[in-house]
Parts: structure tokens; sequence; C-alpha cells
């Protein structure tokens, strides 16, 4: 099933060399430079993004910047996007 692409949570891969966050289908990713990312929520920095896309009309997405130790979110409802909002984990 992982091969095929169907598991929900599974890993999709490095987008360090760039790409589009809007464009990311479900399953988690990790990036070793957020600033070649396009719609990135970190300015620069790695970590990972876990997306969920529940259906044509939303979308969760959730990013961790280890050298910051944040944790960011945003959503897609109707084909527009909300902004990054941020958790502090200090």
């Amino acid at each position: 099933m992982s091969n095929l692409g169907l598991f929900p949570f599974m890993y999709r891969g490095d987008i360090s060399t760039g790409g589009n966050a809007n464009n990311l289908e479900s399953g988690y990713y990790i990036s070793g430079r957020f600033d070649n990312l396009e719609n990135s929520p970190f300015p620069s920095g790695w970590g990972g993004i876990v997306v969920f896309k529940t259906n044509s009309f939303y979308t969760l997405q959730f990013a961790s910047d280890m050298d910051t130790n944040k944790l960011r979110f945003r959503h897609k409802w109707n084909e527009r996007w909300s902004d990054w909002k941020t958790i502090s984990l200090t």
C-alpha cells in the first residue's frame, strides 16, 4: 500500500529543494531549507510538515521548526488558505 502512495500519513519526501506548500498532498515531509519553499511556514531553518487533506474543500497543515522550537499551522477551506499561526514550544 505504501508503494502506491495510498497510506494517508506516509512519508512523502524531502522538500528542501523547493516547491509550494499549497500543493502538498496528505502525508509528512522533511525540509532542510524552508527558505526554498513557496508559501513556507518559516523564513528559514529546517523541520517538517504534516498535511491532512480531508477532501477537496479542507486541508490542515502543521509545521515544526527545529531551530526555533515553534509549531505553525494553517488550513484551507474552499480554496482559501488562512495565515500561518504560531505556537511557541518554549
